[in-house]
């Protein structure tokens, strides 16, 4: 079931989903969904807040950060949520991350952010990087936190890009071997092809588009002892690319051994694995997000899932979902994880 507005109720087969009377009203300031992306991304203060790092080892020799935010006396089987951020974010730069992750710390659990290989301050150590589909790093990661804290539920909740790792790990798990207990999955574009062609419109194409596209570039080129001589790639060509399809084109595809990008986006879009999905997972998206079209959004197979719940808001943006004309405040985001996680912690579904 989709709903523009709360209540949303689903029946699905564990059980019954209720926001009560949670409404989305947009901020006064709201003409569109990009002055939402906008302001929630350039203007939106990133909260303070004491992570403590902690660098995961791979057996081939790569590593990551991830940030750990919980209170001296947080007991051991204090829920945990793991948040993993869009297409170059880290910890201390997303926003969208930061204000969530507030909430959950102020109730007393365990909060942790997933830093992607070669961002947020651990260096990247060999060629092996990160995409939309390769979640061998979301998959251990999250074994070793189950193993550390057996008696603590854990979520998942991906944004943008990250929520589409989420995703796809997901639809490689069985309900046992996926160990969380639910997900949220907040602006994931569920069919690239969609995206970058909607990306490729005018003002997307010279704001969105062009900013990511360098900071794809310059990881590539701050990391570019790695590529400068790989086999499979023009790394020159790769340093001139002006649009993110050009960057997966020229980078993403050849780095994973895919024949072309069209190949890597068929593999990465989550929109035809919906059914898969084996856990209570919510995808939050508004239908005013140039990074996830519309049309893009698979609303006939979350309607038939008995696990998913798609919510689609009228206006929102890109993860930023704002409700106040104070971009400092909290977001539906906020709101919609809060409840949704304190549902399956008390196993009310």
């Amino acid at each position: 079931m989709f709903s523009y507005v709360f209540p949303l109720i689903k029946e699905v087969a564990w059980g019954f989903f209720f926001f009560g009377n949670l409404v989305y009203t947009l901020p006064w300031w709201y003409p569109f969904g990009d002055a939402q992306t906008i302001v929630s991304g350039a203007i939106r203060k990133c909260p303070s807040l004491p992570f403590v790092r902690e660098v995961i080892e791979f057996a081939d020799g790569g590593a990551l950060g991830v940030d750990w935010l919980y209170s001296e006396d947080c007991p051991d089987d204090a829920p945990i949520v793991l948040f993993l951020p869009g297409i170059t974010g880290s910890t201390k730069d997303c926003s969208y991350i930061l204000y969530p992750a507030q909430e959950m710390y102020k109730r007393n659990w365990r909060v942790l952010v997933y830093n992607p290989r070669g961002l947020g301050g651990v260096t990247l150590r060999n060629r092996i990087a990160y995409n939309s589909v390769r979640h061998h790093d979301v998959a251990e990661v999250i074994q070793r936190v189950s193993s550390r804290y057996p008696k603590a539920k854990m979520f998942g909740c991906g944004f943008s890009m990250g929520g589409m790792v989420l995703l796809n790990y997901l639809a490689t798990c069985t309900a046992e071997t996926a160990v969380l207990s639910g997900a949220l999955v907040v602006s994931a574009p569920f069919d690239p092809h969609s995206t970058t062609s909607s990306l490729e419109k005018f003002f997307a194409k010279n704001t969105y588009n062009r900013l990511l596209t360098k900071k794809l570039v310059g990881f590539a080129e701050r990391y570019r002892e790695h590529y400068e001589n790989h086999e499979m790639m023009d790394f020159n060509n790769v340093l001139k690319s002006v649009t993110i399809r050009e960057f997966d084109t020229r980078f993403t595809a050849p780095l994973f051994g895919y024949d072309s990008v069209d190949h890597y986006y068929d593999h990465a879009a989550p929109n035809k694995k919906v059914k898969k999905i084996p856990i209570p997972t919510l995808c939050l998206n508004a239908d005013d997000d140039c990074f996830s079209p519309y049309d893009g959004i698979p609303r006939e197979e979350m309607s038939e899932s008995e696990t998913v719940i798609g919510v689609i808001t009228r206006g929102g943006g890109h993860t930023a979902f704002m409700r106040t004309a104070n971009p400092n405040q909290g977001s539906l985001v906020d709101q919609i994880l809060i409840e949704w996680t304190n549902m399956l912690v008390n196993d009310l579904h």
